[in-house]
This record gives C-alpha cells, structure tokens and sequence, in this order.
C-alpha cells in the first residue's frame, strides 16, 4: 500500500497493529503485570509454556509468533516501499528528526537509526539523501 506521508503509514500501522494484538500480546515489566498480562490472553500464571518474550516487556502467545513474523514482514515491506517515494521518504525523516530533537542536538544518527537506516545506506541511496537533508531543511526552517 503507498501511503501519503509518513504519518499515515503510523497511523495504519498502529490501528493494525492493535488489532493483530488483541488476545495475542501484552506487556509486563513484573510478576503482577505478567499475571494480569496472561489472564489478559486467557492464560493463567502456571501456563508460561504458552507464552515467549520477544524482549522490551512484550509477550505473545507462542502459536502466534509465525503470524506475528509474518506481520512485522508486511509491514517493513510496505515501510521499504514507500521510502521509495521521496514526499515519503522527507515526511519520515522529518517526523523521527523531530521525535528525536534533532534541532536541539543537530544530529540526525537516532532518527536515522529509528528508521532501521545507517548512514552508510542514506549516503549511498541519492533520494534517502536527498530527502533526509530536506527533512533537515524544513525542520530547522521552521524552529
């Protein structure tokens, strides 16, 4: 799917991700929030068997990890896709540029990185470029 800019593409992917989730994964950062997040999934507390830890807090049911796999992998290559598209590609860098205070520490590595680029790919792919240095523009444009 093309997407208009970068925040539809959050957006989008927010709402399916919500929806994929639902009865399939919870966070928990203790004993009482793993409880809640298990009973949450019609799990108890004695079937952690049923349940792996993909890291961060977060936990699925271990039947849904292949569909879970399979999710992530639509969704990086809908995000690859439309970095393709420079209007994009400058509507993403400018929104990770700003959530990481780009104007302030006038260093773009922590978006570039939340983006899963390196600056070694942005330099060598002209449009990612391109785009990422009128995101720069624009940002600082208007702070």
């Amino acid at each position: 799917m093309i997407y208009a800019n970068y925040d539809e593409y959050e957006k989008t992917n927010r709402k399916a991700y919500d929806k994929f989730n639902k009865g399939k994964i919870f966070y928990a950062f203790n004993l009482e929030q793993l409880k809640e997040g298990m009973e949450s999934i019609g799990l108890n507390l004695k079937e952690t068997k049923k349940v792996a830890y993909l890291g961060a807090g977060v936990y699925i049911r271990a039947n849904e990890i292949q569909n879970y796999k399979k999710f992530k992998e639509k969704q990086r290559k809908e995000f690859e896709e439309n970095m393709k598209i420079y209007d994009f590609a400058k509507s993403a860098f400018k929104s990770e540029l700003a959530n990481h205070e780009y104007c302030y520490t006038m260093d773009p590595y922590d978006a570039i990185n939340a983006l899963g680029y390196t600056s070694n790919k942005i330099n060598n792919e002209p449009l990612l470029s391109k785009a990422l240095n009128a995101a720069k523009k624009e940002l600082l444009d208007e702070y």
